[in-house]
Formats: C-alpha cells, sequence, structure tokens
C-alpha cells in the first residue's frame, strides 16, 4: 500500500539543544554529559566535536589542506562550509527547526536491528511512498562517501531499497567514492540511468538522500573514533527559508555539492 510518509518514526530520535545564540557567531557546545548514560555521552561528545570544528572553520584556524583532515578521518573545512552555507538559506531564525524531533541517532557498535537506522528506515519508507500523489519529482538522489564499506550489511539493505525504488519507476542517482568492482555495487550500475557516479575522487561535503524536491535525509560530520552517528531529518514544507529564496534553491545547493565533486 502507497503512503505519504517519509519521516522515519520508529527510529531514535529526540529533540536536540546543539545551537545557543548569538546564531552566526559563535556557536556554544552542549556540554551536558550525563556519566550515567554512555550512549548520550557519546551524542554530546559527536555534537560537540561537530561545533568545536565549525566554530575552528568559522575563525579562521583550519588552515591545513583537505587531505590533512581526511588522512585523519576527521571532517574538513569543505564540510563545515558547505553546513555554514546550508544554515544561511534559512532566515534569521533559521535554526528553528533544530527544536524538533527530526534528528536520528545510532551507535555504530550496535547494529543488531537495523530497522533501527533512520536512514534506512527512510529509505524504506520511501519505497512506500506516493510520489504522484505528494507532488514530487519521480528521483531520489542519494551523496555518500564510503557507501559504508566497513558496514556491507547497511550498504546490501540501502541497494536492495533502491532497487525496489528503481523497478517502481523512481529515477535513482547515486554519487559516491566506492567503486562499482566493490560487493553489491554492481547492483548499482545495473540501473542504468547513466547519471549515478561511482569512484568519485572529491568529496561530497554533505552527505545526504533526497526524495523528490521536498524532503532530505542529512548526515552531520563525524570523526572515525566516534561510534555515534547523526542524521537530520528536513521537509522543506516545514521551515523558514529567506525572503528572497525559494524551495528550489534548496535543491540547487545540494545539487551543486554534487556537481562541484564530479569537476
Amino acid at each position: 500500500m502507497m503512503q505519504n510518509i517519509v519521516m522515519p518514526i520508529n527510529s531514535p530520535h529526540t529533540y536536540i539543544d546543539m545551537f545557543h545564540p548569538p546564531y552566526g557567531k559563535n556557536l556554544i557546545p552542549t556540554k551536558a554529559y550525563d556519566s550515567s548514560d554512555d550512549f548520550k555521552l557519546d551524542i554530546d561528545i559527536l555534537f560537540d566535536t561537530f561545533l568545536d570544528g565549525y566554530n575552528d572553520f568559522l575563525s579562521g584556524k583550519m588552515t591545513k589542506g583537505e587531505d590533512f583532515y581526511k588522512s585523519y578521518g576527521i571532517p574538513g573545512p569543505s564540510q563545515y562550509k558547505a553546513f555554514n552555507e546550508f544554515y544561511n538559506l534559512f532566515s534569521k531564525n533559521e535554526f528553528e527547526f533544530l527544536n524538533k524531533p527530526i534528528f536520528y541517532f545510532y551507535d555504530m557498535t550496535m547494529m543488531n536491528d537495523l530497522s533501527k537506522i533512520g536512514t534506512l528506515e527512510f529509505i524504506e519508507n520511501l519505497t512506500k511512498f506516493d510520489f504522484d500523489k505528494a507532488g514530487q519529482e519521480k528521483k531520489v538522489v542519494f551523496a555518500s562517501g564510503s557507501f559504508w564499506e566497513k558496514k556491507l550489511d547497511i550498504r546490501e539493505r540501502m541497494i536492495s531499497y533502491f532497487e525496489i525504488l528503481h523497478k517502481n519507476g523512481i529515477e535513482v542517482q547515486i554519487y559516491t567514492n566506492s567503486k562499482e568492482t566493490e560487493p553489491h555495487m554492481d547492483r548499482l550500475s545495473n540501473m542504468g540511468n547513466g547519471k549515478s557516479r561511482f569512484g568519485l575522487k572529491k568529496r561530497i561535503p554533505i552527505h545526504f538522500i533526497r526524495c523528490g524536491n521536498d524532503y532530505f535525509f542529512i548526515e552531520f560530520p563525524h570523526t572515525e573514533d566516534i561510534i555515534v552517528r547523526l542524521n537530520m531529518f528536513l521537509d522543506l514544507n516545514n521551515v523558514e527559508l529567506k525572503p528572497e529564496l525559494s524551495k528550489a534553491d534548496v535543491v540547487q545547493f545540494f545539487d551543486n555539492l554534487i556537481n562541484k565533486a564530479l569537476e
């Protein structure tokens, strides 16, 4: 049965108090650690790591080349620059969407129940989504890095959902640093739409999944030694953009991230 639900509802999600005024100047880490909750501690460390890197970028302290940060498995300036540009698409209260339960997190060491990973639930929802009824372009775009090269069970599950989407007449575009010769990847090339690109040399600074023109599932930068991953669900019908911008400008922003990686 087709449906109009795209936002994950079964995966762990919560309200996040990541940012505090003054917005666009200095973003203050939460430091809200609770020693009795190790998982919450890991989430806070992820938030604080992101904010510390973001503030370093804003203050001009990220002076090394992109390869330096990549070699240490940490986010580089291109990622923080992209997120800064992303935030600047929204109105003066651009972070109002951070007060909603749209952040999804999961522990990389606890993968027994894949259904509780927000990314997988989001894509599974898309396989049942009525694009026509919702007035959405019949397109799904996936921008990734290594495409779960160390968690092949997740990769395989995601590809299975992409195959269902393709079979349902949805255009699926995949952009990743992973190569077609890697496990399961040949199944994506069999979709044959000619627009997907594998083995990218450049990093796409924000990893995301786009459904139609209105819905995005966005991954936050993370260091490889932090076991928690954080994603955000974005509904462009439920945010306030700057007056001179439209939803099409947001879609173009994400398209441009991919186009620059293809150069």
